[in-house]
């Protein structure tokens, strides 16, 4: 069955949080956050973070996702201008459920981390791509290439530029390649993290395997 593209419903919120958690349990930042949590307890804590954080509604965060059948293979969230950062009544709202279900360990890092990328949003009027991951036995086949060309579009068509941030030095290349710019690096709890935007006009690169994407109509 071809890959689905659309909007995260509630009844994939499990699976979106197993996939995201399994994407990001090597990413360096997220290693230097969790490092006091055994690797073995490392992935569960993720798992219960993303569900919390994908359980909120937030307003103009738009959760994106490619499905293969039922099977969510790639996530993305990403935010409309101006609805970033979140209201401070939903941030706390995640952050005590977050702590009740996956306890304080690794709190205060995180907090240090989402501090400084804040401070290194652009000034004008942007979209901002949160998250992007894709399950480890999937990557590479272009699920993340297809999810990414339909941020891209989503930004161009608004004539907004798009920013982003990462700590994983092989995720440079992919970015680059959809037209986004280093803009500013820093190191951040002892790791090497780089801001990317990508200007208006840059035109939408298209994914290699784009035949096989199925749109549903719900996404916008």
């Amino acid at each position: 069955m071809a890959p689905v593209l659309s909007n995260l419903e509630g009844s994939d919120l499990e699976r979106a949080a197993k996939v995201l958690a399994q994407a990001f349990f090597q990413d360096p930042i997220v290693c230097s956050i969790l490092k006091k949590v055994e690797p073995n307890r490392r992935l569960a804590k993720l798992e219960t973070m993303f569900q919390v954080a994908l359980g909120e509604k937030v307003p103009g965060r738009m959760e994106l996702c490619l499905k293969d059948g039922a099977e969510v293979r790639s996530v993305a969230l990403l935010y409309s201008p101006g609805s970033y950062p979140p209201p401070i009544f939903l941030e706390l709202s995640i952050l005590s459920k977050g702590i009740f279900r996956a306890g304080f360990r690794g709190l205060a890092r995180w907090l240090t981390w989402t501090s400084s990328v804040r401070r290194r949003h652009p000034r004008e009027p942007h979209y901002y791509l949160e998250i992007l991951g894709t399950h480890p036995a999937f990557q590479g086949k272009g699920f993340g290439s297809m999810l990414m060309e339909e941020v891209c579009s989503i930004a161009e068509k608004a004539g907004k530029i798009c920013h982003l941030e990462t700590s994983n030095p092989r995720n440079l290349s992919f970015y680059r390649a959809f037209g986004f710019e280093t803009v500013a690096s820093e190191t951040i709890l002892g790791v090497e993290t780089w801001y990317l935007t990508r200007f208006v006009s840059k035109g939408v690169p298209q994914s290699p395997r784009k035949e096989i994407l199925h749109k549903d109509p719900t996404v916008t």
